[in-house]
């Protein structure tokens, strides 16, 4: 979904009295159902789009929607890859409607790569060779940026303060998510042990900060 377009009560353009009542942002990743379509003169085609348990979101600019089951940055890299998986969900955090998660990678217990997905359709993807870590920003399930060194100032998306302890060879970093709806969210410390290890590698959050307005 192009996130940069909400839902209205009214397709743009049909109503006077309109606004809009739904951010798109959190509903990332889920299939919607068009249940209506409108074409107007000056704003172009609007679908009328339900979600999968039938919640009315109302309506949404037509090619803010993508055709197709959408297959997340996790999902795609776990069916790509014959290396032992661990996955992080953030359930303790009560969140059940965003699509951060993290998944780490390993052979023989040594991680090899850990994948952070945002709730935006990005992603980051860190690479261990000899011992340093590499990054990539995930723009898409299929596309990546060009490896780079890590910087501790990596900030990007649900993710910043990414650090590397290189005694304990142990990976930190924060995640963070706030909904516009409910104005409330939520941060974790996370940690992913690199070395050779017969446990989950993901540490479990040393901390968690949730909060309301």
């Amino acid at each position: 979904m192009n996130t940069k377009h909400n839902f209205w009560t009214f397709a743009p353009g049909t109503q006077v009295a309109n606004r809009e009542i739904h951010f798109a942002d959190n509903y990332n990743h889920q299939t919607l159902y068009v249940t209506g379509r409108v074409k107007t003169r000056q704003h172009g085609i609007y679908y009328r789009v339900e979600t999968a348990r039938g919640k009315h979101l109302s309506w949404i600019y037509a090619k803010a929607l993508h055709v197709g089951k959408y297959q997340t940055q996790v999902h795609f890299f776990n069916a790509r890859t014959k290396l032992d998986k661990a996955e992080w969900i953030g359930w303790n955090q009560g969140i059940t409607n965003v699509a951060i998660r993290v998944a780490t990678y390993s052979q023989s217990g040594v991680v090899k790569q850990i994948l952070v997905q945002n709730d935006n359709n990005t992603a980051v993807l860190f690479t261990v060779i000899s011992g340093k870590v590499w990054f990539q920003k995930v723009s898409t399930a299929h596309l990546t940026d060009a490896m780079k060194p890590l910087s501790a100032k990596l900030s990007y998306g649900n993710l910043s303060k990414v650090k590397l302890n290189a005694r304990s060879q142990r990976l930190n970093f924060d995640l963070s998510y706030i909904s516009k709806d409910e104005l409330g969210g939520w941060s974790t410390t996370i940690g992913v042990k690199l070395s050779q290890t017969n446990e989950n590698p993901i540490v479990m959050p040393d901390r968690t900060f949730s909060w309301e307005a």
